[in-house]
């Protein structure tokens, strides 16, 4: 195993075992536990197998506010539901959760003391871990300066295969436009136009640059477009309308070479400038600088 950096859903070989594919993506500088985190509806997904009657598999979630955040890190005062699927039988299937240091996943198996989460011999199919309950109840390994919630998933007689969904609640958890972790940091370019001259009641095409330079990712987003006589938009200022594109991961630049707009047709003949400004309604309300939209 290893560290699995931004993924939302990791198959878990078995246990221990170093020829799992998977082991090859994301950062190797760690050790032996799948990072995960939630994606954009804030959900995140474990599964795997258990092939003997006496078998554990890990996996860790980070916690915002350290030094490892990413888009898919669990807000640091979120909660979150656990959901089991067990395929197999027999014994017990058992989840136990405990805060870690960062820097201990680079070892094989717990550090520190640990809580229940999940006994498949007593509870339902899906509990709830309030933020109350993992920040103030659960045991703790190690600094919690910059922690993860670590899981280990243990097979007491259970032989079979599992499948852990954890999901996020409203309060953080997968930084899609407005939710979650970290929040996105928004700005438009224009690259080209179609044409250096144009008549009035004609069309343009623009082709945009969305940068997203935050560490969370952007849902949909509306991009205004706009049209003025001087480069600082403060002569003449003419709204020519907004498109909704789509959502633009972190540390992303997406094209879109094909926005049209009708230039009106009472524009008078001139030199204009034009400028798109991303987000330009601040429907995504969580951006870190909303400045530095255009």
């Amino acid at each position: 195993m290893t560290i699995l950096t931004q993924t939302t859903n990791y198959s878990e070989a078995n246990s221990g075992d170093t020829t799992n594919p998977g082991a090859n993506f994301g950062d190797v500088s760690q050790g032996n536990w799948p990072l995960l985190g939630f994606d954009s509806s804030g959900k995140a997904v474990f599964s795997g197998t258990f092939s003997s009657s006496s078998d554990s598999d890990f996996f860790a979630i980070d916690v915002a506010g350290g030094t490892h955040d990413w888009s898919g890190s669990l807000g640091a005062s979120a909660g979150f539901t656990v959901t089991v699927t067990l395929t197999g039988g027999g014994g017990t299937f058992t989840i136990q959760g405990r805060r870690e240091d960062y820097t201990y996943l680079g070892n094989f198996g717990p550090y520190g003391s640990n809580t229940v989460v999940y006994n498949s011999s007593t509870d339902p199919s899906t509990v709830t871990v309030s933020n109350a309950a993992w920040t103030s109840s659960w045991g703790s390994g190690g600094s919690t300066t910059d922690y993860v919630l670590g899981f280990q998933l243990v097979g007491s007689g259970y032989t079979g295969g599992y499948t852990i969904t954890i999901q996020a609640d409203s309060s953080g958890g997968g930084g899609g436009g407005g939710g979650g972790g970290s929040p996105p940091n928004l700005s438009a370019r224009i690259n080209s136009l179609s044409a250096s001259s144009v008549a009035a009641g004609s069309q343009l095409t623009i082709n945009t640059s969305i940068i997203n330079s935050g560490d969370g990712d952007a849902g949909s987003e509306q991009v205004g477009y706009y049209l003025a006589t001087d480069s600082n938009f403060t002569n003449n200022v003419r709204f020519l309308g907004y498109v909704t594109l789509p959502g633009v991961a972190s540390h992303v630049e997406t094209v879109f070479p094909n926005i049209i707009f009708s230039i009106p047709s009472d524009v008078a003949a001139g030199s204009y400038y034009i400028r798109a400004v991303a987000n330009y309604d601040h429907q995504i309300s969580n951006e870190t600088n909303f400045n530095d939209n255009a």
